[in-house]
């Protein structure tokens, strides 16, 4: 069953929101429950887990794609950094990931080396299995001996996949890159 998202009003009303996603700038409701993550708005990963009703553990919240279980749907949080070079804070050169914007409306992902289009992971990132994508991006990992916070773009769909361990993902974003973000994460001009 999807998650039924509401938008709180000026007036303090719940209006449910038309799938296709959430407007910049806003909180929205799962339930009764306020959720505090707001669309192109920046969180640690402490903070996104607390902005999803989640108690942050380091073990699970550190790794790029996490996978909770609310009762009423399985969501998935992708935690994309963009450059994975040693200039941006990682101690050693990663797998090649291909992660990056198309366009303001696309994104290119790559899974860990270990998933497989039959996993579990696997089939909900590809859309076979019901689960709530929502993707954070930051540009690198770290800026000044300090972490970047991941900026929030919102649910995404899965489009096509390609490829086993890794799978490549085109994700479709419900909530388009805005016009002063598309510079600080190389967005391409055009389509």
């Amino acid at each position: 069953m999807p998650m039924v998202i509401y938008n709180t009003t000026k007036n303090g009303r719940q209006k449910r929101q038309p799938p296709g996603g959430l407007p910049r700038g806003r909180d929205y409701h799962k339930g009764d429950e306020t959720m505090k993550a707001t669309i192109h708005q920046q969180y640690s990963r402490p903070a996104a887990a607390e902005a999803f009703g989640h108690e942050f553990n380091p073990q699970i919240w550190n790794t790029g794609c996490v996978t909770r279980d609310d009762g009423d749907g399985v969501n998935v949080f992708l935690f994309v950094t963009l450059d994975k070079s040693k200039s941006s804070g990682y101690f050693e050169e990663c797998h090649d990931y291909s992660d990056g914007f198309l366009n303001y409306q696309r994104i290119r992902w790559q899974s860990q080396n270990r998933t497989s289009k039959v996993s579990k992971t696997g089939k909900r990132l590809v859309g076979e299995e019901e689960a709530t994508i929502h993707l954070f991006v930051r540009p690198q990992k770290k800026e000044s001996n300090r972490a970047v916070r991941f900026t929030y773009f919102g649910t995404v769909e899965a489009g096509k996949a390609r490829g086993e361990k890794p799978i490549t993902i085109w994700f479709d974003l419900h909530n388009a890159v805005p016009a002063d973000l598309k510079s600080e994460f190389s967005v391409p001009s055009g389509l």
